[in-house]
C-alpha cells in the first residue's frame, strides 16, 4: 500500500499531462518541463516548450515510455487548442486502472 500511495503524484500528474495536456508541476519535480513562454501555435511549441526534465528521478518502469509520455502530453495540448473540449478517453481512470493491474500481479 506504501508503493501505491507513492504512485499517486505521479500517476495525478500522468493523467493531467496526457488527458489535458496541461502541467501541474508546482515543485518542478516532475519529468515534463514546461516553459509557459513559448507561444502554442508556434514551431517553438513543438520543440522548446515541453521537454523532459534532465536530472529528473524518474520510477524504472516509466523511462522505456517518457519520450512516449512527453508527445502524448504535446500533442494533446495541441489538440485542445484547436477543440478546447478534447481530452483523451483513458484519462479519469488511469489511478484505478494502475491500482487493479499492480494488484493483479501481486
Amino acid at each position: 500500500d506504501l508503493f501505491l500511495v507513492s504512485m499517486r503524484p505521479y500517476l495525478t500528474f500522468l493523467e493531467k499531462w496526457m488527458g489535458m495536456g496541461e502541467v501541474e508541476d508546482h515543485y518542478n519535480e516532475f519529468m515534463i518541463l514546461h516553459d509557459p513562454s513559448v507561444p502554442l501555435h508556434t514551431l517553438r511549441y513543438w520543440h522548446e516548450a515541453c521537454r523532459l526534465r534532465p536530472g529528473t528521478a524518474l520510477p524504472v518502469f516509466f523511462q522505456p515510455l517518457a519520450r512516449e509520455i512527453l508527445l502524448t502530453g504535446k500533442s494533446v495540448a495541441l489538440m485542445r487548442s484547436v477543440q478546447p473540449t478534447f481530452r483523451t478517453s483513458t484519462s479519469s481512470h488511469m489511478w484505478d486502472q494502475f491500482v487493479e493491474s499492480f494488484r493483479s500481479k501481486m
